[in-house]
């Protein structure tokens, strides 16, 4: 029973891998499974005390215990739970960790490359149904953006992030493939797909991840950091300026971003303009109580007692769209040193492909919460949990 079980484990965590870009309700049951499996597991006990003998492990546990402890004093209780929910993974993020074989990790980056092409596909055919509505019939939207959203399922906000750690597992094959022209062709359709994808879903964000993402892959091919360097200076640079130029979407965004910056005494009520507010006055919010903040879930509810006067007439943010801001205000220094150990750890443990995860996590979670949003935040706790590098008796892999 206990080959079976583990069959079925490693079959569940392709399928969580394949249905990362779709909606969350597809991940949740195979989820359960992975954990289901662990119980019938030979090795059981040995590989419980191993889990939670792991400084990796015990991270991620104490980030969530953190948010659970949190509730004792936040003034929303139910928007607290609503956070504890969303940070349910990283409890049980240990199990992800028994469960991942890191001499399958190839296999987990095929799945979840092949699931988002799927997903890339349908919001290609979105993006053809909104110009040519008379010819083509509605396809799978997210219903999101009054409907203008390209994306199946999720936002671009979400969905951009999730394209561009696509196109780095592409690129990454691309290196360490061989030769087979049919592998090639296929390999690099996919990455055309993918960018295509990233380019039109406007999610600034992506593009940001993406470039983390390439100047890892760029020092990670290189014979020594200093050549990697080097290259960076050329390449990243003229890449994004080909991109800037090349798609007049692109463009508009960049452009409507700096507009947004430039013109923010005048009209904060914009797309950075409103993250701007958000942060300016989620810091405030944070100096009020820097050591424990405002109680898992509070930002909203107290988000109002720190409304500076020019800004009393803008909206009300349930998340301050910047990861950093959001733990601070709700949980003060503890919760942000907390944030800032689960990182170093994840970067530590991991391989280079994890650590480039890791480090683009670090940037984009500057720009919006991303392990505050379901999506992102799983992936995030998969990949590490695939990509993170452990040698015990109990786990058959290779490190290299």
């Amino acid at each position: 029973m206990s080959k079976s079980m583990s069959s079925i484990q490693q079959l569940s965590m392709i399928a969580i891998a394949f249905f990362l870009p779709f909606h969350m309700t597809f991940i949740y049951p195979f989820f359960s499974i992975v954990i289901f499996c662990e119980v019938f597991n030979k090795d059981f006990i040995k590989r419980q005390k191993t889990m939670l003998s792991s400084p990796l492990v015990l991270c991620f546990v104490l980030y969530f215990f953190l948010h659970l402890l949190g509730l004792l004093w936040t003034s929303d209780l139910e928007e607290g739970l609503d956070t504890i929910n969303r940070n349910v993974p990283f409890l049980l993020f240990g199990f992800l960790w028994l469960a991942a074989k890191y001499e399958n990790r190839n296999l987990y980056m095929f799945a979840f490359v092949t699931g988002l092409s799927i997903c890339s596909l349908l919001a290609h055919y979105n993006l053809l149904q909104q110009i040519y509505p008379s010819y083509l019939i509605e396809g799978i939207i997210s219903g999101k953006r009054g409907g203008e959203e390209t994306s199946p399922f999720l936002s671009h906000l979400t969905f951009a992030p999730i394209l561009a750690v696509g196109i780095y597992f592409i690129v990454w094959s691309f290196l360490s493939a061989g030769k087979n022209i049919k592998h090639l062709i296929i390999k690099f359709g996919a990455l055309l797909l993918l960018f295509s994808n990233l380019v039109f879903s406007t999610g600034r964000a992506g593009f940001l991840m993406l470039i983390v993402l390439a100047c890892s892959a760029i020092i990670n091919s290189s014979k020594n950091i200093r050549v990697g360097f080097f290259k960076l200076i050329f390449i990243i640079p003229l890449c994004a300026l080909s991109i800037y130029f090349i798609s007049e979407n692109v463009k508009n965004r960049v452009d409507a971003g700096f507009n947004d910056v430039q013109t923010f005494s005048q009209n904060p009520n914009s797309s950075i303009g409103l993250r701007m507010v958000f942060a300016i006055q989620s810091f405030d919010l944070f100096l009020q109580n820097p050591f424990f903040g405002t109680g898992t879930g509070g930002l909203r509810s107290q988000y109002e007692k720190v409304v500076r006067p020019e800004f009393e007439n803008l909206v009300t943010p349930n998340n301050p769209h910047n990861q950093y801001l959001m733990i601070s205000s709700n949980l003060g220094v503890i919760g942000l040193a907390a944030l800032l150990l689960l990182f170093f750890l994840s970067f530590k443990y991991s391989d280079s492909r994890g650590k480039a995860i890791v480090l683009g996590y670090v940037v984009i979670c500057l720009v919006e919460s991303y392990l505050w949003r379901a999506n992102t935040s799983f992936l995030f706790v998969y990949f590490i949990s695939v990509f993170s590098q452990r040698q015990s008796f109990l786990f058959s892999s290779t490190i290299k």
